[in-house]
């Protein structure tokens, strides 16, 4: 290292073993120009940095652009203004938004390293990505927390079209990933709120199955008919359109659990203090809604891979991200302390007794029905 500086070995070793390789480009002379312009740009701009390293090149710069393009096809200008770097890039729009980000440009920086470690292999299929280590190796200062730049990775696998993700393992590449077509699908859906219901109530139903130490447990009933009126206990789980907010006397959960207190069918109900009930908390439903439609996109591509051209990495990732999705709406694990933000809170309702105020179920809140029973 003493004896690259003020260059990082990592940028040698990146321009020398990679870009080399390419056609056209002289070993001595191309490392030489491209270095020339990256730090006449780092001292024109004051950077502080301690080394010039593979996250350094500022490729929002005309001339360094051009020399990190000039070896490769016409089509890499538009990906690196999109997902490496410039004004209206996304590293720089993640770095913008999210203050931890954008005090280290990690986004930019991890963007950048990607771009210099794996572009060159991207259109002879050879290319298999670098790992997370030889990503912070070129990207990373002394003293800075390595944690800002997980997160960074995270967001960018997330949300870039032409940064691929495999494991721990991670590469840019000419040819878009799913991510962009699973959220335009997931906003499609988003709008299709009818199709989201119809999921969990099949989730719902398929866990109330597991009935417990209820003499049965309805998921979703249509009607109160289908709830028996007898002195056994059974509990009721009612479905997404009819949701509770906590201190709402008027919620539609409220009304759904009164419909079928009152009567059932066309008689009225006797044993009314035989059942519970479990809603969805409106303050949780938008993000289990959100992540049934991640869930509905992420398959609908897995089951397209023949038309969508799949290759078998994205196959691969098609079938690793719904089964990460439908883990995370897994009715079995939709504990609040477990949620991560995308399990719907449940509150659990029970008709209230004369004098008696009513208990809590489990983990979540206890809320009366309007109607009281003696």
């Amino acid at each position: 290292m003493l004896n690259a500086y003020p260059i990082h070995p990592e940028l040698f070793r990146r321009l020398y073993e990679d870009w080399s390789t390419l056609d056209k480009f002289q070993r001595p002379r191309g490392v030489l120009r491209l270095l020339a312009k990256v730090v006449h740009r780092l001292w024109e701009s004051q950077d502080g940095s301690l080394l010039i390293m593979p996250s350094s090149a500022p490729m929002y710069d005309g001339a360094v652009r051009s020399e990190l393009t000039r070896y490769l096809p016409d089509v890499w200008e538009p990906i690196i203004s999109q997902d490496v770097d410039g004004e209206h890039s996304l590293p720089l729009e993640l770095d913008r938004t999210t203050p931890n980000l954008g005090k280290v440009s990690a986004c930019r920086r991890v963007a950048r390293t990607l771009y210099v470690g794996t572009a060159t292999g991207a259109d002879q299929n050879k290319n298999q990505g670098i790992d997370d280590r030889r990503v912070r190796l070129g990207c990373v200062q002394p003293g800075e927390a390595l944690a800002v730049f997980g997160d960074a990775f995270r967001r960018l696998s997330d949300r870039a079209k032409y940064i691929h993700q495999d494991g721990n393992r991670y590469w840019i590449n000419t040819k878009a990933n799913l991510n962009r077509l699973a959220e335009d699908r997931a906003s499609t859906l988003l709008r299709d709120v009818e199709t989201l219901h119809v999921e969990i109530v099949t989730r719902v139903q398929k866990y109330a199955k597991k009935r417990g130490l209820f003499a049965a447990v309805h998921g979703c009933p249509e009607s109160s008919e289908d709830v028996p009126d007898d002195a056994t206990t059974r509990l009721v789980i009612l479905p997404p359109k009819q949701p509770h907010k906590k201190g709402q006397k008027d919620s539609a959960a409220l009304a759904a659990a009164k419909a079928i207190l009152e009567s059932r069918g066309s008689g009225p109900r006797l044993k009314r203090n035989s059942v519970l009930f479990l809603a969805a908390d409106v303050k949780e439903l938008d993000a289990l809604l959100n992540a049934v439609a991640q869930f509905l996109a992420w398959q609908s591509i897995a089951k397209e891979a023949v038309p969508l051209n799949l290759d078998k990495f994205q196959e691969t990732q098609a079938a690793s991200k719904v089964k990460e999705v439908d883990g995370t709406i897994d009715l079995s694990r939709t504990r609040p302390q477990k949620s991560n933000g995308r399990s719907s809170r449940l509150r659990g309702m029970r008709p209230l007794q004369s004098g008696r105020a009513p208990v809590s179920i489990r983990n979540g809140h206890c809320v009366p029905p309007s109607v009281a029973s003696s």
